[in-house]
């Protein structure tokens, strides 16, 4: 199990976040930019030492979190403070994204920008999720909480562009697909067994201002049993309206 406490999904310190890294312009393409292309696509491999010879010496807010919260890296304090303006540092170690030490942030999560595709064109969202191997240099948890990666891509791939009231989240992890779903139901249930992902999936929908997602705790179709109905995926899914 993790020794690391679950994110803490608080509304007012998620809104701050959001702002401030709006303000750094914490996106894919702006990233990109930074670091260059060769560099982003070595990271897709797990290597970050490109992207650390890229960026050396510069401290913009930008580049902090950048080595912060997409590539998990510890950063001095000033920093930090520098690029997090309205939520601060004790507003991110509230948040359950950070601990300190002194003058230095650890980050205890990763945050980044995850752009997608669908019926109504491109978008992006902030993406938060437990720490990865190549960050945490050891072994994943049995508790880990994944990113966005080839199979949930894979995933959302399978969503059918169909408007309906309510729909299912089953298993949700860090709520990416729920987010996407979200974007086409008028309500979302999200279930999971993990508290710590529902914990990640809240921050998410917060940080990306969804607002039409309910978390719920609970095995497999238990959450939803009240519901009555029987739903057609292993994953996410959506009846058909009546």
């Amino acid at each position: 199990m993790s020794d690391t406490p679950a994110p803490v999904p608080d509304p007012l310190r998620t809104a701050a976040l959001a702002a401030d890294l709006d303000a750094a312009d914490l996106r894919s393409e702006p990233l990109r930019r930074l670091w260059g292309e060769e560099a982003d696509d070595a990271l897709a491999r797990g290597m970050r030492e490109p992207i650390l010879r890229a960026i050396e010496g510069n401290s913009g807010p930008l580049a902090t979190l950048g080595r912060l919260l997409v590539l998990g890296m510890p950063q001095p304090r000033t920093s930090v403070i520098e690029a997090l303006p309205r939520l601060g540092v004790d507003g991110l170690v509230a948040l359950g994204l950070a601990e300190t030490d002194g003058e230095t942030v650890t980050p205890t999560a990763l945050l980044r920008p995850q752009s997608f595709v669908d019926a109504d064109g491109v978008g992006e969202w902030w993406i938060a999720s437990d720490l990865d191997e190549v960050a945490l240099d050891a072994p994943l948890p049995a508790d880990h909480v994944l990113g966005v990666g080839g199979a949930s891509r894979t995933l959302a791939e399978t969503i059918v562009p169909i408007e309906v009231d309510r729909a299912l989240d089953l298993g949700t992890g860090c709520g990416i697909q729920a987010l996407l779903v979200a974007r086409r139901a008028r309500t979302v249930v999200a279930t999971d067994i993990s508290m710590r992902a529902l914990a990640f999936a809240e921050l998410n929908a917060r940080l990306n201002g969804v607002t039409n997602i309910e978390f719920r705790h609970g095995s497999m179709f238990e959450p939803v049993a009240s519901w009555g109905m029987r739903w057609w995926s292993s994953s996410s899914a959506a009846p058909p309206r009546t």
